[in-house]
């Protein structure tokens, strides 16, 4: 029951709606005091909940004797409300669509020049590296990375072999050097990944690094792959060429 409940709660439904549902599809056509009984649900939100579902489509009424009894609908009246969820989300999307441009001029106009943020998660992650992938092929800046090590969780490997494919196909080149061993960098997956890669040079610079530093013109990031993703991201011009320096020298001595 605990899992119906979870793929009703998916769905939209709040708990309450969810156990109330379920509740009418096992024992049928029921008066409210019998679904509070059963359902074991506040008898305060007993009509609300009821009124929501019966708008959702998924139960109806009916009076026998002066008395209000409650049953669900055809069960195929889910499919009905998640097509109605559906066109829903399509009609926000257009909105959102709409207004992207206005609120993304209202972003960069309370963008400091200079900033330094922490991001967690690659869901905190992910929209900003690429957004800087469309800055860096709309400014021709090359994308660098040092402190690439394939030990990492895959999950991770795996959104950046994504971040990689998708700036191959926006013609933006890197050059990234790895850390660690050289030879059992080689046998690694990843490493192949990258050498077979177009627009993509790969060296070793032998030494290990706790961090991995991604740097796209004025942008760079430091990431710690430790338990959770966390994530540096400065747009401070004089950092990031400190970094690219580093970057330049370390790869000046690394090996193919």
């Amino acid at each position: 029951m605990i899992m119906k409940e979870k793929l009703l709660e998916e769905l939209g439904l709040t708990t309450n709606e969810s156990k109330v549902y379920l509740t009418l599809l096992r024992i049928g056509k029921s008066q409210t005091g019998q679904i509070i009984k059963k359902a074991k649900i506040s008898s305060g939100k007993i009509y609300e909940t009821l009124e929501k579902l019966i708008a959702k489509g998924l139960v109806q009424f009916v009076i026998e004797n002066n008395v209000k009894q409650f049953c669900t609908t055809d069960p195929k009246s889910l499919l009905s409300y998640m097509e109605d969820k559906k066109e829903i989300v399509l009609r926000q999307e257009i909105k959102v669509k709409e207004l992207l441009p206005e609120f993304t001029q209202l972003y960069i106009e309370t963008q400091e020049e200079d900033s330094v943020s922490l991001l967690k998660g690659l869901k905190g992650v992910k929209p900003i590296v690429y957004d800087v992938l469309d800055y860096a092929k709309k400014s021709g800046q090359e994308v660098l990375v040092m402190g690439v090590r394939p030990s990492k969780n895959s999950r991770f490997n795996i959104f950046w072999q994504h971040w990689h494919r998708a700036r191959v196909d926006m013609k933006v080149s890197a050059r990234v050097l790895f850390s660690g061993d050289l030879n059992e960098n080689k046998k690694s997956d990843y490493w192949k990944f990258f050498v077979k890669l177009s627009r993509t040079k790969v060296r070793d610079n032998h030494t290990i690094s706790p961090s991995a530093i991604l740097i796209v013109g004025k942008h760079s990031f430091i990431f710690s792959y430790d338990g959770t993703l966390h994530c540096i991201h400065s747009t401070t011009p004089s950092i990031a060429e400190s970094f690219s320096s580093f970057f330049e020298d370390l790869w000046e001595h690394a090996e193919k």
